[in-house]
């Protein structure tokens, strides 16, 4: 490994926070905290759900080919699959009905990515934004909790 050089110290300035009033920074930032809690969150569950696609594909080809495998076993596996399929739909939206041009409510991620565009740095979030937020936040909870059940 090549050293670079010493360390330094240094600040970070966010562009456009020395126009803000203390106030009207911290609502801003605050926001910003909570949406980028969000969306890890989001990118967590994406991720594990998309990881679980050849696994039940495994489980459904390791069922069909055991000799006898209990039926139940099977719709067992079929319901976990949909029920993944339906998860990963609410949080990245229905590819299928969108590769037809259906025009769709927002999924999760979008909202939220769209929020996360939209953020500026000249003062307190819209209501748009907030309203945004609280929508992608309840919608993920709710998703979160029907996949528990």
């Amino acid at each position: 490994m090549t050293p670079f050089g010493q360390s330094q110290e240094f600040q970070v300035i966010v562009d456009g926070q020395d126009k803000m009033n203390p106030p009207t920074r911290i609502a801003w930032w605050n926001f910003q905290t909570k949406v980028a809690r969000l969306q890890r969150a989001l990118q967590g569950a994406t991720q594990a759900a998309n990881s679980l696609t050849p696994r039940f594909a495994a489980i459904r080809r390791a069922l069909l080919d055991t000799p006898n495998a209990p039926e139940k076993l099977l719709m067992k596996a079929i319901a976990l699959r949909d029920a993944r399929t339906k998860f990963s739909a609410a949080l990245s939206g229905d590819q299928a009905l969108r590769a037809r041009n259906m025009n769709l409510p927002p999924s999760i991620n979008e909202r939220v990515g769209e929020i996360s565009r939209s953020a500026h740095v000249d003062g307190r979030p819209t209501q748009t934004q907030i309203d945004q937020y609280a929508a992608a936040a309840a919608e993920f909870e709710g998703t979160l909790n029907q996949l528990g059940n």
